[in-house]
């Protein structure tokens, strides 16, 4: 009868090691997905600011290739 006492406080305890185990993966995880998160947040931010950056490059060449245009036309 005492082996077996023994041997539900031994699985007892293994139980509880498991738990907390999966209670610390869990916790793990999730810093991990919010760390992720802020990532893709930061990277989604990036690209915005590199495209509108880009657009005003492409809007500001044009609008120089106009004005030239527009000098060129008013020279002849």
């Amino acid at each position: 009868m005492r082996l077996c006492c023994v041997c539900c406080l031994q699985l007892f305890a293994k139980l509880q090691a498991t738990k907390q185990e999966i209670i610390d993966l869990q916790e793990s995880n999730s810093r991990e997905r919010q760390e992720l998160e802020q990532t893709q947040n930061e990277l989604t931010r990036e690209i915005k600011l590199k495209s509108a950056f880009a657009l005003l490059v492409l809007l500001l060449g044009r609008i120089t290739v106009w004005a030239r245009c527009g000098l060129l036309l008013q020279m002849e």
